[in-house]
């Protein structure tokens, strides 16, 4: 089964309100895939996060999470 190791977001947004670049590994030590979890407080971004990853992963879906 296919595993992310690293995903990374560059220039993402509106050039006035873009996010820094950030790189996300979720590599154990050894290199190898991990299971993972991303700890943000309410409002720092997470599911805008997993919207971004998914519009790469399934491009011509419109579906969005938390939203119809």
């Amino acid at each position: 089964m296919p595993h992310l190791s690293r995903v990374r977001f560059v220039s993402v947004g509106h050039p006035q309100a873009r996010m820094e670049d950030l790189l996300l590994d979720l590599r154990r030590r050894d290199g190898r895939p991990t299971d993972s979890t991303l700890w943000l407080r309410n409002g720092g971004g997470k599911s805008s996060l997993l919207n971004l990853l998914f519009a790469i992963v399934r491009p011509d879906r419109r579906e969005f999470l938390g939203g119809k």
